[in-house]
């Protein structure tokens, strides 16, 4: 199918596109709205338990979490606005060799597999180690956290975008380290999330 190229979000969805047939088409309003739903929804749990685990991470690794703070540039760009795919062991798969897979073959890939896999990423694939990603080659080769492809995550600037900016005024204002009631047990159910909350203890940062 093919779509009118259009300003918005909204627009796209109000906009007519071509079907399989060729013949003109446009989402009906019901539908439209249950799009703006499924944006909403999708991109509130997915950027809720990035935030919540970039923030248990840094709560962990406190010198981390000082290196974001004091701007350094491996970290923080240069705008100063936290630049958080470094602290996302967010990692993909090297190549399948000479295996000839089919045009229209649909592939299945643990995730969670491919981002601990040692071979990939050495011994120490299983640690926190935001270095892991200053190769900024293989930043964008090796490392799919939002898919890849046609269909990737349509949410994906979206999302990184309101993680740097909460970030960066967290960071700004407050430190943070893990509560004594915290326990991490991380808990896969659609998205990975705290199977037990996030418990963290927040001081602000005087100016």
């Amino acid at each position: 199918t093919t779509i009118e190229k259009s300003g918005t979000l909204l627009q796209t969805f109000m906009s007519s596109y071509t079907n399989q047939n060729g013949q003109e088409e446009k989402l009906g309003i019901e539908e439209v709205i249950d799009e703006c739903k499924t944006f909403y929804f999708a991109a509130k749990e997915t950027t809720g338990n990035l935030l919540t685990f970039v923030l248990v991470l840094l709560a962990m690794h406190q010198e981390w979490q000082n290196i974001a703070r004091g701007g350094d540039i491996r970290v923080l760009g240069p705008t100063g606005i936290p630049t958080l795919d470094v602290l996302q062991d967010l990692k993909i798969i090297p190549n399948l060799g000479n295996l000839d897979i089919p045009a229209g073959t649909q592939i299945y890939l643990s995730v969670v597999a491919m981002h601990h896999d040692t071979k990939t990423w050495g011994n120490d694939a299983e640690e926190f180690n935001p270095h892991i990603f200053e190769d900024s080659k293989k930043q964008s080769t090796l490392r799919v956290p939002f898919g890849l492809g046609p269909k990737t995550c349509v949410g994906q600037n979206l999302a990184v975008n309101e993680t740097k900016t909460v970030m960066a005024t967290i960071l700004k204002h407050y430190s943070f380290k893990l509560s004594p009631s915290y326990a991490h047990a991380p808990v896969l159910f659609v998205t990975l999330q705290p199977q037990n909350d996030a418990h963290l203890l927040f001081t602000r940062i005087s100016s």
